[in-house]
């Protein structure tokens, strides 16, 4: 390659105007030489090109081309861009123009490769040329390529953790409102049975009674879904067949989306065994399938397929099998900005005929037995909500212990009962109905206040009937404490919450004579569970 001696003046940005390079010649002899074997030496690719973009030099070629096969060549063809770009280029560059740096990329043998190429001017004796540095910017571009992987994977693991503690705040929320809305549920029942009681069976009041106790369980219904969201409602999870259970719903299901809309039910797998509350499983399909019927309004195809997966590697499930739920409509589908809000409790795009509970209440149940729900949709194309739950063994002959129904009114028992509850109309309402049973009672507003009332009568405490969430001590603390006193002590633990989430209260829920009843209960249900738990140990 021919050189001559150069005098540059710098250009400190890319995006300024840059003066062109001044080639004049030098004194010393030596000049020539040392500024080729600088250039040859670069490691960028040097090419000087006439105002038309030809190549007239070239300090290097990598193999396999040669000096030969790229002298006279258009610039544009190693550049990867067109004739006309090329030239328009030169042109701003020769009037002093700045233009942009640019990056792009080659296939190569060896791989994808990467290259930078900047433009200056060039005013020579000979006329205008255009320097073109060329340089490998391949490493720089993969590491950017990298960091903005692992950048876009950090802010999919933040979103997700958002997203997750955000349920989780509106869990707590939602649950700590189903409480004391079960606690005033709780007191309005109760009294209202006891007033229908005391009135004969031809009174005109009752009916209004019977109105005042249908809205309460309207409202009960309305706390169960909260709770069923916020993962704090008391179940019995027995060992079910999946596929058994959403084929028997079938004509139910059938029932529910109408005679617009076609239900196909794929129901045939062996062995679909999984750990769910049987009457929560229900609720589930009758949401989903209600749902989906609303996105159908001009009829359309409801599928619902049980099946087998494993599942590896999933931000949330665990590793292992699975059985899987779908369900699938041809609806009209939901955005992303739907799609991200779906789960969310009171969100819901059906105006005023929707409460926003329903798919809420789906996603709370799921994963309150361990599994995972998902929803794929796109406008216009209808919408598959997956519920996955982990494969079990064999399913069990008898549901879990777990809450208590009403049962036969028992016969009359005799004893001290101790009722401990901060809500002083619910504390009335239960030592009532402990007292009719013929019972004994003591009443205590805190765990506290219990033990010191004990502790001063010096009583032998036969029955414990008290809430778990109390101020200062738990309920579930003030009957371990109490048992010491007093080794046969019956325990009946109350709440509108879960109440028994933690490890330690899960374990006493497993000890003997210790029966939990869900907010809200009547009082009938209480001296039912209470008179079952006094027969049982006769």
């Amino acid at each position: 390659m021919q050189h001559v001696p150069v005098r540059a003046e710098r250009s400190s940005d890319v995006g300024r105007v840059s003066r062109p390079l001044v080639v004049e010649a030098s004194g010393s002899s030596s000049s020539p030489e040392m500024m080729a074997e600088i250039v040859a030496q670069s490691p960028d690719y040097v090419f000087v090109v006439d105002p038309s973009g030809l190549i007239e030099l070239v300090n290097r070629v990598d193999p396999p081309l040669r000096t030969a096969d790229v002298l006279g060549t258009g610039a544009w063809l190693l550049l990867h861009t067109t004739q006309e770009a090329m030239r328009g280029a030169i042109a701003r560059v020769l009037a002093g123009k700045p233009i942009p740096q640019r990056t792009f990329n080659v296939t190569t043998p060896e791989g994808e490769r990467w290259f930078s190429v900047r433009m200056r001017g060039l005013e020579t004796r000979s006329g205008k040329r255009a320097v073109i540095f060329l340089s490998d910017v391949t490493e720089r571009e993969s590491a950017q390529q990298e960091l903005a992987l692992a950048a876009s994977q950090l802010e999919a693991s933040r979103r997700a953790a958002d997203h997750n503690q955000k349920f989780e705040s509106l869990g707590r929320l939602a649950g700590g409102v189903a409480h004391d809305f079960n606690n005033l549920l709780t007191s309005i029942i109760s009294f209202s049975r006891f007033v229908m009681d005391d009135l004969a069976p031809n009174d005109p009041r009752r009916s209004d009674l019977v109105e005042v106790l249908r809205a309460a369980d309207s409202a009960s219904k309305l706390t169960s879904q909260l709770l069923a969201f916020s993962r704090k409602r008391p179940v019995e999870p027995r060992c079910i067949d999946l596929n058994a259970a959403v084929a028997s719903l079938g004509q139910l299901l059938g029932r529910v989306v109408g005679e617009r809309i076609q239900l196909q039910i794929s129901a045939n797998l062996q062995g679909a065994n999984v750990l769910i509350d049987p009457g929560q499983l229900d609720q589930v399909l009758m949401n989903l399938a209600v749902n989906a019927k609303d996105a159908m309004p001009d009829g359309g195809v409801l599928t619902i397929a049980v099946e087998k997966r494993v599942i590896q590697g999933h931000s949330i499930l665990p590793a292992g099998e699975h059985v899987v739920l779908s369900v699938r409509d041809t609806g009209v589908g939901m955005d992303a900005d739907v799609r991200r809000q779906v789960f969310e409790p009171f969100f819901t795009t059906k105006g005023e005929h929707g409460t926003g509970l329903g798919l809420p209440t789906c996603y709370g149940i799921v994963r309150q037995a361990g599994g995972h729900i998902e929803v794929e949709s796109e406008p216009g194309q209808g919408a598959c909500f997956t519920v996955f739950l982990r494969l079990v063994d064999q399913p069990q002959s008898k549901p879990v212990e777990g809450s208590s129904g009403a049962i036969a009114r028992p016969s009359l028992v005799q004893g001290l009962a101790l009722v401990v509850e901060d809500q002083a109309a619910i504390r009335r309402t239960m030592a009532r109905s402990l007292k009719e049973l013929g019972l004994q009672v003591l009443e205590a507003g805190s765990a506290e206040e219990a033990l010191a009332l004990v502790e001063d009568l010096n009583a032998q405490v036969d029955l414990l009937v008290t809430d778990v969430v109390l101020p200062g001590l738990t309920g579930v603390k003030l009957a371990e404490q109490l048992r010491v006193r007093c080794p046969k002590l019956r325990v009946v633990v109350s709440s509108g919450y879960l109440g028994i989430e933690s490890d330690s209260n899960a374990a006493h829920m497993q000890m003997p004579d210790t029966t939990f009843l869900a907010k809200p209960f009547t009082g009938r249900q209480l001296m039912s569970v209470v008179g079952a738990m006094y027969a049982n140990k006769a």
